[in-house]
């Protein structure tokens, strides 16, 4: 049977409240993470997503979550994440997804949007020497747009961890007195 994203969206977040969840040090929260499962459960969810990302009816949203993953597994700790290298195939096909829609100018506006704001955290992530010179190209020519007064809560709701990181991003600034 073949996922669907509202399936692994929620197998995301049942598996990120256990990241959250972990305690203890660096050390003791990457033995728990690993012990239990976590990080080859999140290889798997990643590679569902990007097997899913060939489907015509839920490919892009699927390419978009996968590349969130990938993102997320470069620029942030595994202990943090609880994304684990993933395998280099799925990895390989998510950049040779990605460069084809780009290529083909199949990338929404929002999907620019996003990829420009994980450039401007982690420029390494999406670099041509990994594979991604249309999608390098395309963050270069859009490297001044910036989304978020475009965007609001409500666009990321069920959308699985991307959904969760796009929402607090969004979220206002507490004021503090």
């Amino acid at each position: 049977m073949e996922p669907t994203l509202d399936k692994l969206s929620k197998e995301e977040l049942d598996l990120y409240s256990r990241v959250e969840a972990a305690i203890g040090t660096i050390e003791e929260k990457s033995i728990q993470l690993r012990h239990d499962g976590i990080y080859d459960a999140n290889a798997h969810i990643f590679e569902e997503y990007v097997v899913l990302a060939a489907s015509d009816s839920q490919g892009l949203e699927a390419l978009k979550r996968a590349t969130f993953l990938y993102w997320s597994s470069v620029c942030e700790p595994p202990f943090v994440s609880g994304l684990w290298e993933f395998d280099e195939s799925f990895a390989h096909k998510l950049h040779t997804k990605l460069e084809l829609i780009a290529t083909q100018g199949g990338l929404d506006e929002e999907f620019i949007w996003m990829l420009c704001h994980y450039d401007r955290i982690a420029e390494w992530a999406f670099s041509k020497d990994k594979g991604f010179a249309h999608v390098r190209n395309l963050l270069i020519k859009f490297a001044d747009v910036d989304c978020l007064d475009k965007l609001t809560d409500s666009d990321f709701k069920n959308r699985g961890r991307m959904g969760l990181y796009w929402r607090s991003v969004l979220e206002p600034p507490l004021v503090s007195l």
